[in-house]
């Protein structure tokens, strides 16, 4: 037997945003939440539509179509397929997929039954398969004296029923507005299995976005958005959903859009869990000054059609749901260059770590001389080299670090250096680390470019530059040089 349960999402937002425009000021936002049912894949309520033969519809004002969407019809194998062919096939479903999908767009679901006490027929498995030699036994119906019904452990029945089974596979498979077949051949009500039809509700339960956007014309502009997800309903979900983050304009147009595969699968929001996701969008920088608006759809990547539904007010006609408005306004113009170093004077020589030596070297660059040299042993530190970044790293913002490094010589490890960024707060408090790719220890004694695209967190102020070695504990000796420093950003909140 199937169980069947409605259950919705819902969405929405938190906290006061702060008025100062110099950093992210964030709006909290909990979007106004619907009582009606979501119609979507694999979930929701279903009417009974009984075996399906002579079948009148119901009318589409019927009250039943505002709490349900799907129709469930239980048929005999002799109603769907009363000869070997599948010529009987058109004549059962047409009628019915014509009725429900296509004049009234809801969806369709069967069993089909290899014994009904309720049929009113002597053959609820056609005549023909006994014929092929599969056994019988005479059960009495509700409104028949004598049914006759098949043996269903013999191998007989059960070719002949996975015979019927591929076909009808073959006929159904991929048609629109199809929610389930049961399997329905094997006893009484064919409950060799226990399915479920039990929803989920899925929920934004809270949003923090920004209360502006900054347009600063040479720039992609940023938009930062955290989302926290609730199930508010009595299942998990059973499909990897994506979300689709939007941000339009007043007319409805799309400026920018990032689809979303959360770090939790939605197959592991479990009911009553909390889901936290952060997710950024790219807006083009010369916009005008101009109300946007924030909307959100989730989506089935691999099988598409329409959004799914969620328990909030605001669905548009595209299935997004609009849940907050953002300013967007120009400010100055912004210097894209963070940091570049080519280490033509002494000034810009970094710190050393204890144990290193740093030093101008005018015989040895990437393109020209000089370069920065380091060289020593060290043990007791993260890093070799390290240099505080002068200007402030922007919060919620993408960067680009490039680097060129040349080893000469390095004992004590076999892994390569590389370069980091680390990143702190306002008050200092280190947050976490960006790293580039590692120097290749195979082709010693070459230039070779290291570099990391990273994004900057809501909490970011400020950063340092370092070449790490790869442990504190571990004792090195190595001669490097390194040269043309970039760090670049890519695209500021």
């Amino acid at each position: 037997m199937w169980i069947v349960i409605v259950a919705p999402v819902t969405l929405v937002a938190s906290a006061t945003a702060a008025d100062e425009d110099d950093g992210l000021a964030f709006q909290v936002i909990h979007p106004p939440r619907s009582a009606m049912p979501c119609f979507n894949p694999g979930m929701g309520l279903y009417v009974a539509g009984g075996d399906g033969l002579n079948h009148r519809p119901a009318p589409k004002d019927a009250w039943f179509w505002e709490i349900a969407d799907i129709i469930y019809f239980r048929a005999t194998w002799n109603d769907v397929q009363p000869s070997p062919g599948t010529e009987g096939f058109d004549a059962y479903f047409e009628p019915l997929f014509d009725a429900y999908v296509k004049k009234l767009g809801k969806r369709v679901a069967f069993r089909v039954m290899s014994e009904a006490m309720h049929s009113p027929h002597k053959y609820a498995t056609p005549k023909w398969v006994f014929d092929q030699g599969v056994p019988s036994v005479v059960h009495r119906g509700l409104h028949i004296e004598d049914q006759l019904d098949p043996v269903f452990w013999d191998d007989r029945y059960v070719e002949a029923a996975c015979r019927f089974a591929r076909k009808l596979a073959d006929y159904l498979d991929g048609r629109e507005g199809l929610e389930w077949v049961e399997v329905g051949a094997i006893g009484e009500w064919g409950e060799m299995h226990l399915a479920r039809h039990i929803p989920g509700r899925w929920t934004p339960d809270q949003l923090e976005v920004q209360r502006r956007v900054h347009l600063r014309g040479n720039i992609t502009a940023r938009l930062a958005v955290h989302h926290r997800w609730r199930n508010e309903g009595v299942a998990p979900c059973y499909d990897s959903l994506a979300l689709d983050w939007f941000v339009l304009d007043e007319q409805g147009r799309e400026l920018g859009h990032q689809r979303l595969f959360p770090a939790t699968p939605t197959t592991l929001w479990k009911p009553g869990e909390m889901v936290e996701e952060t997710v950024r969008l790219d807006l083009p920088g010369d916009l005008k000054a101009q109300k946007l608006i924030l909307a959100v759809a989730v989506v089935d990547p691999e099988r598409g059609g329409s959004p799914w539904q969620l328990g909030i007010e605001e669905r548009d006609r595209e299935g997004r749901y609009r849940v907050a408005t953002i300013e967007a306004v120009p400010v100055a113009p912004i210097d894209t260059v963070v940091h570049h170093e080519t280490f033509d004077a002494p000034d810009g020589l970094w710190g050393e770590a204890q144990g290193m030596q740093t030093a101008l070297d005018p015989h040895v660059g990437h393109d020209s001389p000089p370069a920065m040299r380091v060289r020593g042993r060290q043990r007791g530190d993260y890093n070799l080299a390290r240099w505080k970044l002068k200007s402030p790293l922007l919060p919620g913002s993408r960067y680009r670090l490039t680097a060129w490094l040349r080893v000469t010589s390095l004992d004590g490890t076999c892994r390569g250096p590389y370069l980091k960024v680390a990143v702190v707060d306002g008050k200092g408090q280190w947050l976490t680390n960006y790293n580039t790719n590692r120097y290749d220890l195979d082709r010693l004694a070459q230039w070779q470019s290291l570099s990391v695209v990273f994004e900057t967190s809501t909490e970011v102020c400020a950063g340092q530059l370092a070449i790490e070695k790869g442990g504190r504990d571990l004792a090195i000796e190595t001669d490097l040089h390194l040269d043309d420093i970039q760090l670049e950003l890519l695209a500021a909140s």
